[in-house]
């Protein structure tokens, strides 16, 4: 069995002013992309919009702003088909920002269609909705250092009957985790199976990778010198 070959990209575009030169907008194209010869479920995904400052010597970013590229996780995506999505950034007093460069880049999770289908629409809920009705920790969720998620959830099939009947019932969990720079972890198991889940070290990740073709797409950075972005708004600025 060969794991899905899905590739993913960000393409940061002309950059515009508005007519006062107060407010930077900034296109970003995000795309995901199944290159392989079988259908798969983009099960979950992320994007991060990022600025390098320029005085910092930690080489680290300030996020602009996350989101995820397919809401809710769980579409299908047939060999060759393509997502793709216009994100616009507005970054305000962009003449004195301390930018360096801006980073565009976008994860997701896939699974191959020939060996899990999804029962239904990945129903998503805020931590606080789930835990008024009891089912924050079902399964075992992020640690309470984590202040707030969303998490879909749904059952799954396997992809025979047999395989149904020996596995038994399965669930397919995606957190979307807040933190200073978001995250998305998958997780699959029984509904019944207590066991927490480790964020660290997702054993479970790599029993799906086994079982269902799970593939982590990490899609290549897209990076552009701030300098230039300036420029090019500036010389396109509406009069």
């Amino acid at each position: 069995m060969t794991r899905p070959l899905v590739q993913g990209s960000a393409e940061i575009g002309m950059p515009t002013l508005n007519s006062e030169g107060s407010k930077m907008y900034l296109r970003v194209r995000l795309r995901l992309k199944n290159s392989g010869q079988v259908p798969v479920h983009i099960i979950g995904s992320i994007y991060w919009i990022q600025a390098k400052l320029a005085s910092d010597p930690k080489d680290e970013y300030k996020l602009l702003k996350p989101g995820e590229l397919v809401k809710p996780p769980g579409r299908e995506l047939s060999p060759q088909e393509e997502i793709s999505e216009d994100v616009v950034v507005e970054i305000k007093k962009p003449e004195t920002t301390g930018y360096e460069a801006i980073s565009a880049q976008v994860q997701a999770y896939a699974f191959r269609q020939d060996r899990m289908t999804v029962d239904a629409a990945l129903k998503g809920k805020w931590r606080g909705k789930l835990k008024k009705e009891g089912k924050d920790d079902d399964p075992p969720g992020p640690p309470p250092a984590n202040k707030d998620y969303f998490r879909y959830q749904s059952t799954i099939s396997q992809s025979s009957e047999l395989l149904n009947l020996t596995r038994g019932r399965e669930r397919v969990t995606v957190w979307w985790l807040y933190r200073r720079r978001p995250v998305v972890y998958v997780d699959v198991r029984s509904p019944g199976d207590r066991t927490p889940f480790n964020f660290v070290t997702p054993n479970e990740q790599r029993r799906a990778v086994d079982l269902y073709g799970l593939a982590l797409v990490r899609g290549s950075m897209a990076q552009m010198p701030y300098t230039e972005l300036l420029k090019q708004a500036q010389t396109h600025r509406p009069r």
